[in-house]
């Protein structure tokens, strides 16, 4: 027996911070997840992953009516800045009639971030601190993939690696 189609399509919406706030602290105060369900016209999962959620939107300071979308980790500047001089690199390196190839791309990146993280460091307003949490940077064929993408540049299969050709 074929499977049919169901004729109810259910229109995804995004709750906003307040709310997810409201139903967290209702659900703490005893309210149960039917009441909830009926009172703010959403799916029960729905309730039970914005309370499994409750760390994560708990203690942050949020503006009023603020949409939370997604829990992606937002890119450092330091990591932001790394890739803007990678990219002038790739630029120059294009300009003076040469292709790069990935691997390059990776090493110029990690002695970029290097370079970037140190002065960060070195800066007077970090001395105090002594522990910066700033996340590993390793250059992968992942990372890679990801910043021609986002800087817009094509790969072209090469001999040895991929070998950089911008499209503009």
């Amino acid at each position: 027996m074929a499977k049919t189609k169901s004729k109810h399509k259910y229109n995804r919406s995004v709750i906003e911070m307040d709310t997810k706030l409201k139903i967290i602290r209702d659900r703490e105060n005893g309210d149960r997840v039917q009441t909830l369900v009926k009172r703010y016209h959403v799916n029960s999962t729905t309730i039970s992953k914005i309370c499994k959620k409750r760390d994560s939107y708990v203690g942050k300071d949020y503006a009023a009516g603020a949409v939370c979308t997604g829990f992606r980790n937002k890119r450092s500047n330091l990591t932001e800045n790394m890739e803007i001089e990678v990219n002038r690199w790739i630029d120059e390196e294009k300009g003076s009639g040469r292709t790069v190839a990935g691997h390059e791309i990776c090493e110029k990146a990690r002695n970029i971030h290097q370079i970037l993280l140190a002065k960060k460091l070195s800066e007077p307003s970090c001395s105090s601190m002594p522990d910066i949490t700033e996340p590993v940077f390793s250059a992968s064929s992942g990372w890679l993939h990801r910043f021609l993408k986002r800087r817009d540049r094509t790969v072209k299969k090469g001999k040895k690696n991929y070998i950089m050709f911008n499209t503009c």
